[in-house]
């Protein structure tokens, strides 16, 4: 399925957006298992780091728990308690605690899902397209060491493939040199072979660095106003806020002018397709449901634990995170006819 990197992004922001708003077990539940159904049926790539999520998911929940129930003495439902002497932890262990740092932990792991799908989904170059012209260098650092990753990798099984056919075999911290070593001189002679090629192709070379130069100058400037606003707002209030307001639009200006002196050209872009469409829809409206509607997706067990409500449209409106799949199934299955 050709969809846009744009589409991917308004998903992710629903699917967080409506992740982090509830702490509604089986909202919660529902998104999860939503995510890894998108992420199973559109994955398209071989993944450069193999998560498995489920073992994550279980310590995460456990330890929030544990977390919670320990360092939060508030609730109804006694299930044990600690000598009030004990530092931080002293006091009555409830069930609410317990639940409540569970259901956070489950948030946590629904959220580390959706992440993990925009990665498994979206390749790595069409992000580094979507950074803003003015952030250019920072997001062809962030590909090359992006890239680099499997590289190394596979450089690193192949160095112990030729030292096992030798006959090395690692027994003490000596052995790991004839390993280390051969990794480093690799990773450096591609790193050299990388930077002569993009020398040979210009990069790096700028039309005005005088003009470059002030900008940054002044963007340093908008940062310090920013800061500097934010802290007034504690003290003073409304002259506060308008000085970072004066900040951040001078900064959005510099930022915007820094990225009109790089030329960026796209070969071959992506055109907007029906299931762009479509997955902006269902993501534009799950957001505006979710915002409208977020009083009754949220839950708290305190003071008293009780059985959750659940509204049948809102579970439903949650499935709406499914469309990307149904329209890569259909469109599978159109392939085939």
């Amino acid at each position: 399925m050709t969809v846009r990197a744009q589409s991917w992004l308004v998903w992710l922001a629903a699917a967080v957006v409506t992740i982090s708003l509830s702490r509604h077990p089986l909202y919660v539940l529902l998104a999860l298992g939503a995510v890894r159904i998108v992420g199973i049926t559109c994955r398209s790539q071989e993944r450069l780091f193999r998560v498995s999520l489920w073992r994550i998911g279980v310590v995460i929940v456990l330890f929030a728990a544990l977390f919670n129930v320990l360092f939060v003495h508030i609730g109804v439902t006694v299930i044990a308690r600690l000598p009030g002497s004990w530092w931080l932890i002293g006091g009555d262990l409830t069930v609410e605690a317990l639940v409540y740092g569970a259901v956070n932990g489950l948030v946590l792991v629904a959220l580390l899902a959706a992440f993990v799908t925009f990665n498994e989904i979206v390749p790595v170059h069409e992000l580094v397209r979507l950074t803003p012209r003015a952030f250019r260098d920072l997001g062809v650092v962030v590909l090359v060491a992006v890239t680099y990753v499997p590289e190394t990798q596979q450089h690193w099984q192949r160095i112990r493939e030729a030292q096992a056919i030798r006959g090395h075999t690692l027994r003490g911290v000596r052995d790991w040199r004839p390993l280390i070593i051969p990794l480093l001189v690799g990773g450096l002679e591609r790193a050299m072979g990388l930077a002569e090629a993009m020398v040979s192709r210009g990069y790096g070379t700028v039309e005005d660095e005088t003009l470059q130069t002030r900008l940054r100058l002044l963007l340093l400037v908008t940062l310090f106003l920013t800061i500097l606003g934010w802290g007034l707002t504690l003290w003073l209030g409304a002259p506060g806020w308008g000085v970072m307001a004066l900040g951040l639009g001078v900064m959005g200006f510099v930022l915007w002018r820094l990225g009109r002196t790089v030329q960026v050209t796209v070969y071959r872009p992506k055109p907007v397709t029906i299931a762009d469409v479509l997955i902006l829809i269902a993501s534009t409206a799950l957001l505006i449901i979710v915002i409208l509607w977020r009083d009754q997706i949220a839950y708290s067990p305190y003071p008293r634990l009780d059985i959750p409500s659940f509204n049948l449209w809102l579970g439903l409106a949650l499935l709406l995170l499914l469309v990307p799949a149904l329209v890569t199934m259909i469109e599978e299955h159109r392939d085939r006819v």
